[in-house]
């Protein structure tokens, strides 16, 4: 579903300077496969933000994102991510 919407925001020709990803806890593969697709489709304006949140997980999203912050509440890890 969530990668339908993505492609719907394509083809709209929507860009963005925040997305906020809070998905499944077992959806580790569905995050990079995301990730691929937010930056292949050009879906963030230059120096926007890619905000992921997980549970206690570390993920690195290496291409064209840079980590700016982590921060820990609970369980949960928030990543702030930049395009690059």
């Amino acid at each position: 579903f969530l990668i339908d919407a993505i492609e719907y925001l394509n083809k709209e020709k929507k860009t963005f300077d925040i997305i906020f990803l809070d998905p499944p806890y077992n959806y580790r593969g569905e995050i990079l496969k995301i990730h691929n697709i937010v930056s292949r489709k050009k879906l963030l304006n230059k120096k926007s933000l890619l905000i992921l949140h997980r549970e206690n997980e570390d993920i690195n999203l290496l291409e064209k994102f840079r980590l700016l912050d982590s921060r820990n509440y609970g369980r949960s890890k928030i990543f702030f991510y930049e395009m690059s």
